[in-house]
């Protein structure tokens, strides 16, 4: 795929994305005279659908984004290359090193193996979470996920 190939797709994921916050932003104004409570709902609706539409042009520009420039750049570092934008390294691996705990929440992707002047070598981007409860002064627990 062409670097211009690439460009196309990041302005059409971003043409989506524009169009349809200003398509929203049209409705919500025009939902302020017909029922004034409606144009926050209204919009953010909007922008939700906005938001699911996008998914797929998003993912097809990040795909090509990565085939095209992370790849060539990768090659042309190291040897016995292979690059799985999409997978990551098995939560097992991780918990079995011992040096941290694996948390709540695990993800991996963007796994990267090769050689680097004759030296092996595993990668990938990992994300490990963990759950926090606070209990505030009337009693109410609140639990949000802290990125560890």
């Amino acid at each position: 795929m062409s670097v211009e190939d690439v460009e196309n797709l990041r302005k059409k994921s971003r043409n989506i994305f524009v169009w349809g916050l200003v398509i929203s932003g049209i409705i919500a104004i025009i939902s302020f005279f017909v029922f004034p409570i409606a144009p926050l709902l209204v919009f953010g609706i909007g922008i939700i659908l906005t938001v699911i539409i996008n998914i797929k042009p998003k993912k097809e520009f990040n795909m090509a984004y990565k085939d095209t420039f992370v790849l060539k750049s990768l090659q042309s570092v190291f040897t016995d290359l292979v690059y799985e934008p999409d997978e990551g390294i098995d939560e097992s691996i991780i918990y079995n090193t011992n040096m941290m705990d694996t948390g709540d929440s695990y993800h991996s992707n963007d796994f990267i193996s090769g050689k680097y002047k004759n030296i092996n070598f595993t990668q990938a981007d990992v994300t490990i979470e963990e759950r926090q409860t606070s209990t505030d002064s009337n009693g109410n627990e609140t639990s949000t996920m802290v990125t560890i």
